[in-house]
């Protein structure tokens, strides 16, 4: 439930090593891992174990088959650093001239480090910008701009609503038309009463600067098109991309290229397993 509500709530991904989508655009165009229910297969832990034992194995392998081939030129080694008084067999911590083995990562906490690592950054470059900086510059210019446009509208507002009636204020709703001794009253009764009115209007205000930077954005929070990339793929989501001639890119030629790099690695994986064995 927690990691649900992490991913609904505060478009968090657990499962992609803490993963945050900078907005909902970014989640409906498939530009984040977000955008992309993840469940923990059943016995993940076992198979990751496997995995690793696997490949631990086939390491081994191929070391006994370097050091095998390497034996004589290990024992000239020793020979000649015994005739030069060195005294040592080698380098390694341990005493037998091999450095540790490197204790491999699980892939979650690789892409939590990673993460943490992009949110370190991120921090210090908002941090180099300066103290009076929130988001970045244009966003919070784009912010003091509108809490000026709705402090007047508010201003507006309340003296649009207001009527003098010899030295007193009455409310100006149709509705209402409630009478106060002076209009300092009447905009307590405005703000308290009528203020679902007022916040109507100061939505208003927010029109410009959300059309500009709907305009400017790259990347605009607009469902993919289905882009036919014939039978072999199928119908494939392609994100909407373009601030000035928006267009969505065909996904295939990223997908045969693909194909062909896996295709390649594979040859090259069993490769290796044939010299091996």
């Amino acid at each position: 439930v927690t990691i649900a509500y992490l991913r609904r709530v505060h478009l968090f991904s657990f499962y992609n090593g803490c993963a945050l989508a900078s907005d909902v655009g970014t989640v409906l165009s498939y530009g984040s891992p977000v955008g992309v229910i993840h469940l923990r297969l059943r016995d993940a832990d076992g198979k990751l174990d496997r995995v690793a034992g696997e490949d631990d194995g086939t390491e081994r392998e191929a070391t006994a088959k370097e050091e095998g081939d390497a034996d004589g030129d290990a024992e000239m080694a020793a020979v000649k650093a015994e005739d030069d008084g060195d005294g040592e067999a080698g380098g390694g911590t341990d005493g037998s001239g091999a450095a540790p083995p490197a204790t491999a990562k699980d892939m979650l906490v690789t892409r939590l480090d990673e993460s943490v690592a992009v949110a370190l950054e991120s921090t210090s470059r908002l941090a180099s910008a300066g103290p009076g900086v929130v988001v970045d510059a244009s966003t919070d210019a784009a912010a003091s701009e509108i809490e000026s446009a709705e402090d007047r509208t508010r201003r507006t507002w309340l003296a649009h609503h207001s009527l003098d009636e010899e030295g007193r204020a009455r409310c100006s709703f149709s509705r209402c038309r409630k009478l106060f001794k002076d209009t300092a009253f009447l905009h307590k009764h405005l703000l308290k009463k009528h203020s679902d009115h007022l916040r109507a209007e100061q939505a208003k205000c927010h029109d410009g600067p959300m059309m500009r930077a709907w305009d400017g954005d790259e990347r605009r929070p607009v469902p993919p098109v289905l882009v036919d990339c014939g039978p072999r793929f199928g119908l494939v989501p392609s994100p909407v991309v373009g601030a000035s001639d928006p267009a969505a890119p065909d996904p295939e030629p990223d997908l045969r290229r693909e194909e062909r790099e896996r295709a390649e690695e594979a040859e090259r994986i069993r490769g290796e397993r044939e010299e091996i064995e």
